[in-house]
């Protein structure tokens, strides 16, 4: 793009990138769970942590990415239609922390449907929550964040995708090795 530019305005006769050859890129195979495996997958949820197994629901059943479910406040759901208003992210970097920045592009902004049993996993999880607030009284920071620290934070990704990793370990005798990102390929193939 630069030595493109040099050569608009003059600086460059021709673009030395123009004689070379990309390198050829391997195309992998994104990894995702079948019908069954998702099944399992479900299965071995129910005996995990209320936080944990509402997040991977929640990715499984829309392929939101991790950052688009980290980033969701509770004014982004509404309980009446079953629906999610996306229109952040959480990231997080070394030298800002854990920060909120726009959704990947443009057209990440959406409200999408979510099942049934998806806002009744919502709404216990925000009772569960509650009571996490009443616990810690004051030293609750107040942030709108559905997946919060114990403390109201918002959540490590890395928080998120070190458990799914983890707990995928854990059950590798009924799950493949993928990743919380397999969870988008996974709704799409299902859909």
């Amino acid at each position: 793009s630069i030595l493109g530019t040099a050569v608009e305005w003059g600086a460059l006769f021709a673009n030395p990138c123009d004689r070379t050859k990309p390198p050829r890129v391997e195309h992998k195979e994104p990894k995702y769970l079948d019908e069954v495996q998702a099944a399992k997958l479900l299965e071995l949820l129910e005996g995990e942590d209320t936080e944990y197994r509402t997040a991977i629901r929640l990715l499984l059943f829309t392929g939101l990415r991790r950052g688009e479910v980290l980033g969701l406040e509770w004014s982004d759901v509404d309980f009446d239609n079953a629906t999610l208003q996306v229109c952040r992210s959480s990231l997080y970097l070394p030298d800002k922390g854990v920060f909120e920045d726009e959704t990947k592009n443009r057209t990440s902004n959406r409200v999408i449907k979510i099942p049934q049993s998806t806002a009744n996993d919502l709404k216990l999880y925000r009772k569960y929550q509650l009571e996490m607030r009443l616990k810690v009284g004051d030293r609750w920071e107040e942030t709108n964040r559905i997946f919060t620290t114990d403390f109201g934070a918002p959540l490590h990704p890395d928080t998120l995708s070190r458990w799914f990793s983890a707990f995928v370990k854990a059950h590798s005798d009924d799950l493949p090795p993928i990743s919380l990102h397999s969870l988008r390929h996974t709704n799409a193939t299902l859909q």
